[in-house]
This record gives structure tokens, sequence and C-alpha cells, in this order.
């Protein structure tokens, strides 16, 4: 076969491939590889899969990549890379019951939202309202800011509201995030392995920060790792919030305890579907007020309500040992700061006239009076009987006295302006 014979033998042959390839044969660019090995088939290339799978490289089977991998109605199994009818776990966020998390619906798991200028990869990262800024700029992670109206409503002093969400004056670097108590039972702080930064209080038998990063009168949000106006009960908070550990919070509602945050259990009302997460305990020192450290009905140690002991229970009210409730009522008291103007609070939990020498007279000024009693101060003409250990009467200050060099010599009860009008008798 002469030359020009070989090359036009070698031009038929590629025209021949080119139009089976552009029919869809094997390996041509319209291939799907409809006949691949199926997803959990074992594999040791990605072209072994059919069309849509990949071959994990670590267990060495077909595995799907997206719900669009799979036929029908069957869903992705993203840890097993099997296409199935339910993959179980979450599909929404309310299916995680619980305020502070989100659904991941890649994994199928409830996952803690991330906090103002945390990272994120998604809005849904964030929670409702707020959106994860900075992924659209091409960047691999962005971060978390907040929904708001105007420059108020923003979680800190360092961020203003911009186009309906708080975001840093400056950058996320800038601002640092307080640190929540995780409230673990704990006996000592080897014991607290959550969060950051904690150290355990063993008389509480719980994990707190070792420093929040709040100042006075303020807490730390656990979800927004912000600081909050510190909250002093429930009634401080609004409608389906709970005043806990100090930080008004949403109730967190549950089916079972696996819905629960670590180290709270589900507890329900007898006949109830829904319950609360609820904190476990080891004594009722670390339970709120009005409720003690006990066993519920699966044995379990919750804080319930109840009290043993007068601590447990307000301090307008006493523990009654009969009952095991807390019982207040006028006249009810622990401390005197809770009686009427010149009363004091006795040894039996009840408010009495505080009677002399409280907003009586005296003419040894400046020193101390026996006619103001043991140890008390005659100050302007009026006594100032000792401070006992209960606290003063109200309407009265505990008063510091102090000798010509400035130093102490005694605290007595001085009555605020007003206070003596009518007497103290």
């Amino acid at each position: 076969m002469n030359t020009q014979a070989k090359l036009a033998w070698a031009l038929l042959l590629v025209v021949h491939a080119t139009m089976a390839c552009s029919q869809g044969g094997e390996g041509g660019a319209g291939s799907s590889r409809t006949d691949g090995l199926e997803a959990g088939a074992r594999c040791s290339v990605d072209a072994e899969c059919r069309s849509g799978l990949a071959c994990n490289e670590s267990r060495k089977v077909c595995a799907c990549t997206s719900n669009a991998s799979c036929p029908g109605d069957l869903k992705c199994q993203p840890i097993t890379g099997l296409c199935v009818a339910d993959v179980p776990g979450c599909k929404a966020d309310a299916d995680c019951h619980d305020p502070g998390k989100f659904c991941d619906t890649q994994s199928g798991a409830c996952k803690s939202l991330r906090s103002f200028c945390q990272s994120c990869r998604i809005d849904a990262e964030c929670g409702a309202g707020n959106r994860c800024l900075g992924v659209a700029e091409g960047k691999p992670q962005g971060f978390c800011a907040t929904g708001c109206t105007d420059d108020s409503a923003c979680p800190n002093p360092r961020s203003h509201c911009d186009g309906g969400q708080c975001v840093p004056n400056t950058t996320c670097e800038d601002i640092t995030p307080c640190t929540p108590d995780t409230l673990e039972t704990c006996d000592k702080d080897e014991d607290c392995t959550q969060g950051r930064g904690q150290i355990c209080d063993v008389a509480g038998g719980l994990c707190l920060a070792r420093a929040s990063g709040c100042g006075f009168g303020q807490a730390c949000d656990p979800v927004t790792q912000t600081c909050v106006p510190a909250c002093g009960g429930d009634s401080e908070c609004q409608r389906g919030q709970r005043c806990l550990n100090s930080v008004c919070q949403l109730i967190a509602s549950c089916e079972s305890e696996s819905e629960c945050a670590a180290n709270k259990v589900c507890r329900k009302e007898p006949g109830e579907e829904l319950g609360e997460c609820v904190g476990a305990c080891t004594r009722s020192a670390s339970c709120p007020l009005n409720q003690v450290c006990t066993h519920d009905a699966n044995q379990r140690l919750v804080c319930q309500s109840g009290c043993g002991s007068n601590s447990d229970c307000q301090p307008n009210e006493r523990c009654d040992p009969d009952t095991g409730t807390c019982q207040g009522g006028p006249g009810t008291c622990q401390v005197s700061d809770v009686c009427e103007p010149c009363q004091v609070c006795n040894n039996s939990n009840a408010c009495v006239p505080a009677g002399s020498p409280y907003c009586g007279s005296c003419s040894n000024e400046g020193t101390f009076d026996s006619a103001c009693g043991a140890q008390g101060f005659c100050y302007l003409g009026t006594c100032a009987p000792r401070c006992p250990e209960e606290g003063c009467p109200k309407g009265f200050l505990c008063k510091r006295f102090v000798d010509s060099g400035g130093t102490e010599i005694g605290r007595g009860c001085y009555p605020f302006e007003g206070t003596c009008a009518n007497g103290c008798q």
C-alpha cells in the first residue's frame, strides 16, 4: 500500500471513531456512565462508578455526592454514601427542639448555633434572621451577623446596623466574645471539659467561667456569647423565656433526652408528650431558688420544685419541713430587708417590730452609749444599734464609724431621713 493509501485509511479510522463517540460510545464527552457501579460497590477509581457517584478514597466504595446523584425520590446519606429512602436525623431546625441549635441538613445532625462574629459557611449556622456574611465574596468562611433595625439592637458596642444586619465597626478580630458558664456537674476542675476557661465551683458542683468578660449587672448569653443585662427571675424575661443562670433564655422543649444539651435531661409532666430540657444536678445548691436536687420518676437527679432548707427559697419565704415547699406571705422573712420599716427578721423567720433602741435618743455624742444597746453608737443624738448578722431593718443603713485616726471602731444601724418620724416602738 502506497503512502497516500495509508493516509486515506488512517483518516477513515479517525472519522469512524469520532462518529462512534458522538453516538454515546463509552469514554465520549456525552457519556453518563449509566452502566457503572452503584453506590456501595467496591471500586478503585471514580471511572468505575456510575455518573454522579465517586469512589471514596478511604473506604474504596462508590458513594453518592448529593441528593441529585440518587435515582427517583431516594436521598443521599452523607455518612454512608448510600442512596436511601429516608435519611435519619433532623430535616429542619424545628426537629432540634432547642433554640440554641440548627439542623445541618447535609449530615442530619443538630449543631450549636454560631454567635455574633464567629466563623460560618451558611446562613443557617447563624440562626433565624441572621446571615453569614463574607462567603459570597469568594472567601471559604464568613462571619455571623445578627438581624437588627438600628444600632441599639446590636449585641456589641463595637458593632453597628448596616442593611438590616449587625456588623463590626472594623473587623471581627477586634471583637472578643464573652465566656458563658457551661454548668457541667463537677467535683474538680478536670471535670470541666466543655467550653473554654471553665473552673469547678466545688460548693455548687457546677463548671463556671473563670472570667466571663462582662461588667457589673451583666451576664454572658450562652447562645450569642455577648454580654446582656442580667435577670433576677422569670418575671424579667419575655413570654416563652426563663431566667437561667442570670440570662433570659428560650425554653427548650423536648420529646426525649437526646434532644437536650449536655448536662440536661428531658422532664415531662404526667400525660404530656412534650417536656422541657432541665439541668441535671448533684446537689440542691446548684439548682435555682424554689428548687431542690431530687430523684425524678426515672431515678435521675434533676432540679425540681421544692425545698430542703430556707436557703432553697426566696428571701421573703421559708421552707415548710412538713410539705417540702417554700411558703411565704406578709411578715415572712429570712432577712430584715424584706420586712416593713422598723421591723427585723427574728429566728422564727417572722418580721417583728424592731423596738428600742432603734430610733432612740442618746446624749454621749460620737461614742458607744449604753442607751443604744450593747456596742450601740450615739450619732447626732440618735442611737445606731450594732448591725446584726441578718442585716439592719428596712429604712436603716449599716453605717461605719471610725475614730479620729480613721480606724473603724464599730458599725451601727442608722436611720434614713424620715424613718423615725413615727417612732420605731
